[in-house]
């Protein structure tokens, strides 16, 4: 049975139990085009765009963030024609987040403090040696979905410009009034960026109470974006026979996880779902598994012990073995991230991990592999993913085998040992990724070697 036959739903076999991440789209096999978004992505995402259907990021955790200007006009300020005064809504990201906690123009702070929604602050506020007194009111909204008109837009332009409906509900964003002023703004409209909490999200924990702010746990990030149905995959949350996620996992799995991994950054809402849950998983070593119609999750851990012992007696029809491809073993990879210790401004930052004796065992041929994350700010973090990735590049061996259709205790993402002399296995260890029903009601069982030594918790 070949190999090619992985993941791949085909006719004549129900696949049942499956790792969604699996062996597909590995950072380490290389995904030029995610790759290519997120390096654009995180450079687009400081500018001010002018757009009437740019795709909407979302933001969690901390990260400062530019804007799309979704409405630009002019007016005397008081509410009728003129010039004297620039309108704009910037819109930042979708749905719900906490409150504004900076406000730059250009890269100068002119507001450091706790803007919450709907609340506005002017020049009297300006914490950069009032050099722009006078000359701005800027109106805060978090994105919540019964959020009101701008007060601050409508006195500008007048309720027939701006009405009652120009509510813009379920997006954060800035309603933001510049009166002309050559001296202060001698360099044009400054480039407008922000600070905010984490969007409000469900806590996996106890899934009664919601968190924010910066440093999110990615288990509540995973949740929050399977549940979405504005820009998510819009799944059941609940409890009862329509839910589709095992909530106990989830919680579990949060527990375990504890604060080691931190979700901070963006998400683009114009690709397939499936890069993003899987940009959430790069970034915290998790696995998603679908199985009995439900989302499980997993955490990768040190020391796992096997569920079951499988041995040549378990085994029918032989087994195939794909090992290692030089093409997917790297002895050095080059980790890009925006680093949130450049007082966030989030300056690009660059981590080298390589192995002297992977390089080696390579014959002294350079095998280099680059991520580009988008959720990790953090340089220690980012550094340690890196490193998994290149150790779990050299731990690919896939074997694939039928076993009989019995009430085996093991589902996907579990550790199994494999005994087979054949192949001089015993009891070696391998995480299943994926399990299917045949049409000779056996299991067609696909895994990948598991070394305790590579993983971070």
């Amino acid at each position: 049975m070949a190999l090619k036959a992985i993941l791949v739903p085909i006719i004549k076999k129900m696949i049942i139990n499956f790792v969604v991440s699996a062996i597909v789209n590995q950072v380490f096999g290389g995904n030029k085009r995610k790759n290519a978004m997120n390096a654009s992505r995180a450079r687009s995402l400081m500018v001010n765009k002018n757009s009437s259907n740019e795709p909407i990021p979302v933001l969690y955790g901390r990260r400062r963030a530019g804007g799309t200007r979704v409405f630009v006009g002019t007016s005397n300020g008081s509410g009728s024609s003129g010039t004297n005064t620039l309108n704009m809504a910037l819109v930042i990201c979708e749905g719900q987040m906490g409150d504004l906690k900076k406000l730059y123009f250009n890269d100068e702070v002119i507001f450091n403090g706790t803007l919450t929604h709907g609340s506005s602050i002017t020049g009297s506020n300006d914490v950069n040696g009032n050099k722009y007194e006078g000359t701005y009111e800027i109106q805060y909204f978090d994105g919540r979905d019964d959020q009101d008109k701008s007060s601050v837009l409508q006195g500008s332009l007048g309720s027939s410009t701006w009405t009652d409906a120009h509510d813009l509900k379920g997006t954060a964003y800035l309603a933001i009034k510049l009166s002309f002023n050559a001296d202060k703004y001698s360099g044009g409209v400054p480039l407008i960026t922000v600070e905010m909490d984490g969007k409000k999200i469900t806590s996996t924990a106890d899934y009664t109470s919601t968190v924010s702010g910066a440093d999110q746990n990615p288990v509540d990030v995973l949740y929050d974006y399977l549940v979405n149905t504005r820009f998510g995959k819009g799944l059941d949350g609940g409890t009862g026979a329509t839910g589709r996620i095992d909530r106990s996992a989830f919680t579990s799995v949060r527990s375990a996880i504890g604060t080691t991994y931190k979700i901070n950054g963006s998400l683009d809402t114009d690709i397939a779902l499936y890069e993003n849950i899987q940009e959430i998983l790069d970034a915290s070593n998790m696995m998603l598994i679908y199985t009995n119609g439900k989302y499980t999750l997993k955490a990768r851990k040190q020391n796992e012990t096997a569920t079951y012992a499988f041995t040549q007696d378990d085994i029918l029809d032989g087994m195939q073995v794909q090992m290692p491809d030089k093409r997917t073993k790297k002895n050095k990879i080059t980790v890009t991230f925006p680093d949130e210790s450049s007082d966030y401004t989030y300056n690009e930052n660059i981590k080298i991990v390589e192995s002297p004796s992977f390089l080696t065992a390579d014959n002294n041929s350079v095998l280099e592999g680059r991520i580009e994350f988008n959720l990790v700010t953090n340089a220690t973090l980012a550094e340690s993913l890196a490193t998994y990735k290149m150790n779990a590049s050299r731990k690919t061996m896939v074997v694939q085998f039928e076993a009989p259709h019995v009430k085996l205790p093991v589902e996907c993402g579990d550790v199994v040992s494999i005994t087979n002399a054949d192949f001089g296995f015993s009891a070696k260890l391998f995480r299943v990724l994926q399990m299917e029903i045949t049409p000779d009601n056996t299991l067609n069982i696909v895994a990948q070697e598991y070394d305790s030594s590579i993983e971070l918790t």
